[in-house]
């Protein structure tokens, strides 16, 4: 992911798609950016990385903040996971350079770094084989 500054917003490039500008917010993790789901619930991209390997290799991560993940379904939630991978993540996939072999999404109630635990947020992981046009649940 490579961040641009204009001013006090950042355009945000992930792959060769470039999205923004958006705001910073703070702790400098990009923000903004609302994402459709089938449940229609409010979801924002937080960040994308690619810099801590799965079990199979590359592994590009998605984190996404849904407010109202606590009062969800599990079952919706996934749902909205599954949309997240196929038509965010698999878009932005890059044609160029090493290629993930796996796509983790992750929805939270609440901001939350990766590797942090907050026992107070509601976090779902899910794991996916790229295999475009769809993702392919894996277990992990």
């Amino acid at each position: 992911m490579m961040r641009f500054r204009c001013g006090g917003l950042v355009a945000v490039c992930l792959g060769m798609l470039c999205v923004g500008p958006v705001a910073l917010a703070d702790g400098g993790v990009t923000r903004g950016v609302v994402v459709a789901v089938p449940s229609g619930a409010h979801v924002e991209w937080l960040q994308s990385q690619t810099d801590a390997s799965g079990p199979d290799g590359l592994t590009l991560r998605h984190f996404f903040l849904a407010p109202d993940l606590a009062r969800e379904d599990p079952d919706v939630a996934l749902t909205d996971m599954q949309a997240l991978c196929e038509q965010f993540a698999l878009p932005h996939l890059s044609s160029v350079g090493p290629q993930p072999q796996q796509i983790v999404i992750s929805l939270s109630d609440r901001p939350v770094a990766f590797g942090d635990s907050d026992p107070e947020a509601t976090q779902l992981f899910a794991g996916y084989a790229i295999s475009p046009p769809h993702c392919v649940e894996e277990m992990f």
